[in-house]
């Protein structure tokens, strides 16, 4: 059951339009933080602070380790909170403690799964895989293909140009409605203009890749990856559960990955924040990342961090016992399924 606690408002998505952040006040970027309060997937209450965000670059040496100095003399007036996402760590940060006169509240850390594109080729890296493993994949590819695809019919197409990715987004949109992101976490493909003009001017520069799974003429899972300075990001995913049997989401990133590798032209394939077992499988590196709210001192700051952080401890104590007693893979596969 994982613990969720705020992402970047969907019309505000800093670090994909291509350019990396500054360095001090000028690398923080206005935006929206919706403090999400979860036990699992399960939704419980959002406060939203009006805050700056910090996304540096994945593996920019220039990112300093802890991430920049909290930006102190901005957080007043409307400005509620800062945030630094994915800060590259050396070691565990204490979950509570204070910097530079401002509280620091560090909710998640892990490791940021990621691939070398640059590292050989498709062939190569599946020979990373056991002889079963690659067996396997190999085998639901085919299936797919041969079951769901159509005679004479790619199973996956590619969208690039802004042509291709208006039909993309329409396609991936109706899609997003199906799946358990948008359904349980709110969490699907936005629909704000302002996101589809960002998409349509990263596809202009050629930097932006969509793709979609097809079971004949209908989508059954889509990928949408922005693209800063040879990075291929993770950032939008999802399929129709009613394909769960043909594991179209692994599918899908088969393929996509193929063809990221058949282009030669990236460095990295960056899963960007967050764990998962789909992350650990496909990728062949990973590096030590914290998540870091600044907020002013206040009382009501921080009782909103105190609170946030007993309910990350109750959630913890909730897994334990799922685990213990063998239910959480059920009750997750219910939930995703909306039955």
């Amino acid at each position: 059951m994982a613990f969720s606690m705020v992402q970047v408002s969907s019309n505000e998505n800093p670090g994909t339009d291509g350019s990396s952040p500054g360095k001090g006040a000028a690398g923080w970027k206005p935006t929206s933080l919706p403090l999400e309060f979860r036990v699992g997937e399960i939704e419980l209450r959002t406060v939203t602070l009006n805050g700056l965000v910090y996304r540096g670059l994945f593996g920019d040496p220039d990112f300093p380790v802890g991430g920049p100095p909290p930006p102190a003399e901005l957080l007043g007036g409307e400005v509620e909170a800062a945030l630094v996402y994915s800060a590259p760590v050396t070691e565990a940060l204490p979950r509570l403690g204070h910097e530079h006169g401002v509280l620091r509240y560090v909710p998640s850390q892990y490791r940021r799964h990621f691939l070398d594109l640059r590292d050989g080729t498709f062939p190569q890296y599946l020979e990373g895989f056991s002889s079963k493993t690659r067996s396997t994949l190999r085998r639901k590819v085919r299936k797919w293909s041969e079951s769901q695809a159509g005679p004479d019919q790619p199973a996956m197409r590619v969208y690039r140009t802004p042509a291709e990715i208006e039909t993309f987004l329409g396609l991936a949109r109706g899609l997003s409605e199906k799946t358990y992101q948008e359904r349980l976490l709110g969490r699907g493909l936005p629909t704000e203009p302002a996101f589809y003009a960002e998409m349509l001017a990263l596809a202009a520069e050629d930097q932006l890749r969509g793709y979609l799974l097809f079971s004949k003429e209908q989508p059954a899972a889509f990928l949408l990856c922005p693209i800063r300075e040879g990075c291929v990001l993770y950032e939008w995913v999802g399929y129709d559960p009613a394909f769960a049997t043909f594991s179209p989401g692994t599918v899908l990133q088969f393929l996509a990955l193929e063809h990221l590798f058949g282009e030669e032209r990236h460095r990295l394939f960056d899963f960007t924040e967050g764990e998962g077992e789909h992350k650990a499988f496909w990728a062949r590196g990973h590096a030590p990342c914290a998540d870091i709210y600044y907020l002013r001192p206040t009382l009501r700051n921080r009782a909103l961090v105190g609170g946030h952080a007993g309910l990350h401890l109750a959630s913890r104590a909730a897994v334990h016992l799922l685990d213990r007693y063998g239910v959480k893979a059920r009750l997750k596969r219910l939930l995703r399924q909306g039955t």
